[in-house]
């Protein structure tokens, strides 16, 4: 049935207009009258009110709002496409956040379609020590299981999120679940704020998961613009717990939790019902003028499709540092990351013409080639600048090299190539050249 309401008493004419009862068929309307604009505006002001992160605006929204009913704005606007758009216009306007937004039940219906599709999550090894990890954060956790289990070996993970920007419309638990894996520690993932029920709820990783834990694995995540909702949060906490380095673009912005709410028979409401934090935020935020999230600056910038080309070196560099963290570090990985703090026997003098002294390390084993490695030093002690050939050998075998010395001060540290015997080197041979 239909019921007229006076223009003129905002107030009266929201609360006559709730008495609009719909038809019982589910079929959209092919125009909205300006009874049911009125309803939809009053059905729309209460939902603010009632469940987003803006309830103290809800009487400056409905203001508004009436004030260009009043004003025949929204003449001309009764197709539900017309003026869901002009709505959303008008909200996002006053409130600064464009995660308000009215929309079609069309659209609802497109929005779900696309995310029900299966998860998939795509691994490409790089370099074999590198996983390249086109990740899926709506993935059941049996999916995230067995992503863990094929990466278990990856002494790199890189999470490439530059086309994630997943549906809003879905609720899961997937972000904490794949969160889990990467801390082996506790640890506050982020928390969710309902201003409107005076809510605030912390997200802590779970004790458990079903694979290995990889709390200590080198992370890189790659963003763009279109890394939205879902991912964009993970790359945000990820950031914020220092876990993670983003390479990338500045992401979408759209990190608060949205729900979809019927307005009418053909109109939805998207809206944005819990602030999300990264970490843990010791004070609540009330605000009637929450700005909508600013996004994620990366910690490298750079053109979106260069993303994984700027980060292969740095995620190499990564590798190696974790490898050695661990103990597994070849000869020339370690000496390259502990040289400053390998331990060397006494100086030792090669005597005759040659002005050189030298120290050596112990022996480290090189697995890959079944030798035996030496970290060694050189120090010039003659007069000026000299150009120096060497060579180092326990009897059995020997290398040669050459080294340039500016002065005394030039000290030089390098590792030998691989002798079969450990047993202990000296320099066997020098020359000035």
């Amino acid at each position: 049935m239909a019921v007229k309401c006076s223009k003129g008493l905002i107030f009266g004419a929201l609360l006559c207009a709730t008495t609009v009862s719909y038809a019982e068929s589910s079929a959209v309307s092919p125009v909205i009258s300006e009874e049911q604009q009125l309803v939809v505006i009053h059905t729309l002001t209460q939902h603010i009110e009632q469940r987003s992160i803006v309830p103290e605006a809800s009487k400056r929204v409905a203001e508004q709002l009436i004030k260009h009913y009043d004003g025949y704005k929204y003449l001309g606007f009764d197709q539900p496409s017309d003026f869901a758009a002009k709505l959303s216009d008008d909200i996002q306007a006053l409130l600064k956040d464009s995660s308000f937004v009215v929309h079609t039940n069309n659209n609802t219906r497109e929005i779900l379609a696309s995310a029900t599709q299966p998860a998939s999550n795509k691994i490409n090894r790089v370099n074999d020590e590198i996983a390249l990890i086109e990740l899926d954060l709506h993935s059941t956790h049996a999916q995230i299981d067995t992503l863990f289990s094929q990466v278990k070996d990856a002494d790199v993970l890189v999470f490439d999120l530059r086309n994630s920007y997943s549906p809003a419309v879905i609720t899961s638990d997937s972000l904490q679940y794949v969160a889990s894996y990467l801390f082996n520690q506790p640890t506050t993932l982020y928390q969710l704020e309902q201003p409107a029920k005076q809510q605030t709820k912390q997200v802590r990783t779970l004790d458990k998961v079903a694979g290995e834990k990889r709390g200590e694995v080198p992370v890189y995540v790659l963003t763009s613009a279109q890394t939205g909702i879902v991912a964009e949060r993970f790359s945000l906490l990820l950031q914020h717990l220092q876990r993670a380095y983003i390479v990338g673009e500045p992401t979408a912005g759209r990190v608060n939790i949205t729900e979809n709410i019927a307005l009418d028979s053909s109109l939805m409401l998207t809206l944005p019902t819990a602030i999300f934090t990264a970490g843990k935020r010791s004070e609540p935020q009330h605000s009637d003028a929450v700005p909508s999230p600013m996004p994620l600056q990366p910690d490298l910038l750079v053109t979106s499709f260069l993303a994984f080309t700027e980060t292969q070196p740095l995620a190499e560099q990564s590798a190696v540092e974790y490898r050695v963290l661990q103990g597994r570090g070849t000869p020339q990985e370690t000496f390259s990351q502990n040289k400053g703090v390998i331990s060397y026997s006494d100086w030792r003098f090669y005597g005759n013409d040659c002005a050189l002294e030298y120290r050596m390390s112990e022996p480290m084993y090189n697995a890959n080639t079944e030798r035996y490695q030496f970290a060694y030093q050189l120090r010039y002690y003659g007069h000026g600048s000299a150009k120096m050939r060497y060579s180092l050998g326990n009897g059995i075998e020997q290398m040669t090299q050459q080294a340039n010395f500016s002065d005394k001060s030039d000290l030089k540290s390098a590792i030998s190539r691989g002798f079969k015997s450990f047993e202990p080197i000296k320099m066997t041979q020098c020359s000035v050249l």
